[in-house]
């Protein structure tokens, strides 16, 4: 017979765990703080807001499909068929590369209309690219700094102290 009391040592369903949840816990810091809101930059074409997949949030398919799609975009092979004045070539390079600009911003936009998407020229094309890509002048900038901008510290930033600082170099 059972008497309702767990005899095991197995846990319970009522195990006493103070909840944590909902409420900031008094100085303690968590181990982890998740958020599964994704606040997503959008493109605004013809006054419709389109939300924008950026390498950060795209997932690892559409990040491969990006690369795939984007080994189209080199203008190498353009370049040499116009060298070589093969008209008929270029033609056929123009139709890849559109091809891949299209496949790219329906990567980027995936709730962009058909319609509005074959409005779209190659130059609207590559700025969505761009904001895909993270190559827009407006971006939030990353954590990470950028090889053109070095870090404090480093030779030719604002706090370097390398001997090529005008304030030590020889007047003259």
């Amino acid at each position: 017979m059972s008497s309702g009391r767990n005899t095991t040592g197995a846990a319970t369903g009522k195990a006493r765990v103070r909840k944590v949840t909902g409420r900031k816990a008094r100085g303690r810091k968590a181990l982890l703080d998740l958020t599964t809101i994704i606040e997503r930059p959008f493109i605004t074409i013809d006054g419709e807001d389109y939300e924008l997949v950026t390498r950060n949030t795209a997932s690892l398919l559409t990040s491969y499909r990006a690369q795939e799609a984007s080994k189209a975009l080199g203008n190498a092979d353009i370049e040499a068929a116009v060298a070589a004045k093969d008209w008929v070539e270029a033609e056929a390079i123009m139709g890849r590369i559109g091809a891949a600009q299209e496949e790219m911003v329906r990567l980027a936009l995936p709730t962009l209309p058909d319609d509005v998407l074959e409005c779209l020229s190659m130059e609207h094309k590559s700025a969505i690219i761009s904001a895909f890509t993270g190559r827009v002048a407006n971006q939030p900038p990353t954590e990470t700094p950028s090889p053109e901008s070095p870090s404090t510290g480093e030779i030719g930033s604002p706090d370097s102290k390398s001997d090529t600082t005008p304030e030590t170099q020889p007047p003259g």
